[in-house]
């Protein structure tokens, strides 16, 4: 699938309160009159979660931004944002919403929209590519929204990356992308870019930071 949409996938949120960390193109892309969006069925909804996004939308933008909360899918009538947030939480809990036919194709039309920005919080970062759920007994390889051709983990660097045993096991087209904890990985089209901390990439063949 072609996503004309800028992703940003960061393994938890304090890189939204760290601006200057973050490339220029994104504060540019949503440094606009813009509506924002949050969907946080990953972390069943609460409040707190939506309130500290806005506030970290806001240090990311460098200004308040209009922001709904997503909870229905009935939520997703109206404009299409130009800002979605993916809440960190559990996987599972945030696909059982993200994967509703409604939700799915709300997010499709705004990845068309190449002035749009889609930023994934830890379970988001691994809902916009491919992955597990890593709290599963027995985690397996789900597709996922699958907008780029990574296989995402996030702040696993500690345990060694287990997610990536998953990875090598299904012989997963695409390569594996582990995103560190404080850390981030941009793109749009063809551009890609470590945040704060090189991200581990690998190949069938080999492992890089990048």
């Amino acid at each position: 699938m072609t996503v004309r949409a800028a992703l940003l996938l960061l393994a938890d949120s304090q890189l939204l309160f760290r601006p200057s960390a973050v490339p220029q193109a994104a504060r540019h892309l949503a440094g606009r009159p813009l509506q924002a969006a949050y969907l946080g069925a990953a972390n069943g909804n609460q409040v707190e979660f939506f309130e500290l996004a806005c506030a970290g939308l806001a240090s990311l933008l460098g200004c308040e931004a209009p922001c709904r909360h997503i909870i229905t899918a009935d939520d997703v009538n109206g404009p299409l944002p130009s800002v979605v947030i993916l809440a960190g939480g559990s996987v599972s809990a945030g696909w059982d919403f993200i994967h509703q036919s409604v939700v799915r194709h709300w997010l499709q039309r705004i990845s068309d929209n190449p002035n749009a920005l889609v930023i994934g919080v830890s379970a988001g970062a691994i809902h916009l590519g491919r992955g597990c759920d890593p709290e599963q007994m027995n985690p397996l390889a789900q597709p996922y929204l699958d907008w780029l051709p990574h296989f995402v983990a996030v702040h696993e660097e500690q345990q060694g990356w287990p997610s990536r045993q998953v990875w090598q096991a299904g012989g997963q087209q695409g390569d594996f992308l582990g995103i560190p904890f404080g850390g981030g990985l941009w793109m749009q089209g063809d551009r890609r870019e470590s945040v704060s901390r090189p991200c581990l990439q690998q190949t069938g063949r080999q492992c890089r930071d990048q």
